[in-house]
């Protein structure tokens, strides 16, 4: 199941940051931003294992960072939590979506290829140790 995480869910707040001490849910709460969005991904026990956050701005959207917990990948949350983000992008009448992934996780390149995101760009030195590719999809 996937819903959002509000400012107000302290629990779940405190469960992701358990989960993910080292990637930070942060981004969500570093500034007072009214178009970022938190989501989280649990199994049928509700047990959270991802979550995904996402800038929605009018007409588009950015996907800022989506993770799951290292155990449970290569089980499909990864691939439910973008289909997920589709179809929030297609019911918030999204034109395009963007995100910006390292050059060496080839991995998720290749997923998000799948999706339809093409490459559109290079950002020097935007992860401070690599650059990044940044990704587009056109939904309309």
């Amino acid at each position: 199941m996937i819903e959002e995480v509000t400012k107000k869910d302290i629990n779940s707040h405190q469960e992701l940051q358990k989960l993910f001490p080292q990637k930070t849910v942060d981004f969500f709460y570093q500034e007072e931003n009214p178009f970022r969005k938190l989501y989280k991904i649990e199994e049928d026990d509700s047990k959270i294992v991802g979550y995904l956050i996402l800038d929605l701005l009018y007409e588009r959207m950015e996907l800022i960072q989506i993770e799951v917990l290292k155990e449970k990948q290569n089980q499909g949350y990864g691939k439910k939590m973008l289909d997920y983000m589709l179809e929030l992008a297609r019911e918030s009448k999204v034109q395009n979506i963007t995100l910006e992934v390292r050059m060496d996780n080839e991995k998720a390149i290749h997923l998000y290829k799948k999706y339809g995101f093409q490459e559109v760009g290079i950002r020097k030195n935007y992860y401070h140790d690599q650059d990044g590719i940044l990704m587009e999809r056109k939904m309309m």
